[in-house]
């Protein structure tokens, strides 16, 4: 008997993680990235199927793809708190996980790759950073399924990269550019101006912004 409870116990925090994500998901957007972390890490807890009395019905798939998105996102509330060499390793988890479940040439795939990128380029690994960037716009791209916000910031980021060397200012100013057109932008309005704290959502392939005045891009 205590092992059925245990069981239901398990069952109901696994379906809890994906609301526990999206909370945190949220405090991340409202600048509070220790609250987004706390629920996020609990989120990327949640026991696998099997585990305890799980069922035989419940989709290991759809663990792993809650448990790789939280991964993801406590990765980032790791660097908003300057906590990067933490986060490095979470990523590397969510890619293997993003990796077995669609693939190396996936979207999914790409907006991890998006992530780590923007982790590598805030550490000043430039070269890395560059790589990370193109090949995640690549998988980005149109045709993916995802949202035009999550190609929007891998360009946007990429032009960041580049206009730290001052012999590839044009070609930084083109992505940056682009970044604009992709997200239906007049020509000289910025993707994601100062203060905009881009947050990478792998659930729903799309990049959410607090502005203005902490709404998320249509």
């Amino acid at each position: 008997a205590e092992h059925a409870v245990q069981g239901r116990q398990r069952e109901a925090y696994r379906e809890m993680a994906p609301a526990l994500h999206r909370a945190g998901l949220y405090k991340l957007l409202q600048g509070r990235p220790r609250e987004a972390l706390e629920l996020c890490t609990e989120a990327a807890s949640a026991p696998a199927p099997g585990e305890a009395g799980g069922g035989p019905e419940e989709d290991p798939k759809a663990w792993l793809e809650g448990v790789t998105a939280a991964r993801s996102t406590s990765a980032q509330a790791l660097v908003a708190l300057q906590r990067a060499e933490e986060a490095e390793p979470l990523l590397d988890e969510a890619l293997r996980g993003s990796e077995e479940l669609f693939g190396e040439g996936s979207p999914q795939t790409g907006a991890l790759l998006l992530v780590l990128g923007r982790l590598y380029a805030a550490s000043q690994r430039v070269l890395f950073a560059e790589g990370l960037l193109r090949k995640g716009g690549d998988l980005l791209g149109p045709g993916s399924g995802c949202h035009p916000s999550a190609r929007a910031l891998a360009l946007h980021s990429l032009g960041e990269v580049l206009q730290l060397d001052s012999r590839r200012s044009r070609e930084a100013n083109k992505l940056q550019a682009a970044a604009g057109e992709a997200l239906g932008l007049s020509a000289g309005e910025t993707a994601f101006p100062p203060g905009a704290s881009p947050v990478v959502d792998l659930s729903h392939l799309r990049v959410w912004t607090k502005e203005p005045a902490a709404a998320p891009l249509d």
